[in-house]
């Protein structure tokens, strides 16, 4: 499914809206990044300082897979609940993966 986008355009400012968008028929998100994005963020914020990462459009949950790399807590909101059954997924393996892993050092 392709997202119907409009510009509007006038000498001042320049608006852009899209229909909501939902998984492709690759049964993914639209337009992922990877988790090395928010991880790359919420250190720069810093990692003494972040407590709890609020991530109110989390899709298929990128930046929870980086704050439990980082062992930072998070929160993430998201309407589509095909979305929510992937981020799921993909954080359980992701527990699964670190809670097995061995401590570097």
């Amino acid at each position: 499914m392709k997202a119907a986008i409009s510009t509007g355009i006038s000498e001042k400012t320049r608006t852009t809206t899209a229909s909501p968008l939902t998984i492709t028929s690759s049964g993914s998100h639209p337009s992922p990044f990877p988790p090395k994005l928010p991880e790359m963020c919420i250190k720069l914020h810093g990692l003494s300082r972040t407590k709890l990462v609020l991530d109110p459009f989390m899709g298929i949950d990128n930046t929870a897979i980086a704050c439990i790399k980082l062992r930072v807590d998070y929160i993430g909101f998201e309407i589509d609940e095909s979305y929510v059954k992937i981020a799921e997924r993909m954080i359980k393996e992701k527990l699964l993966f670190y809670i097995n892993a061995k401590p570097s050092g």
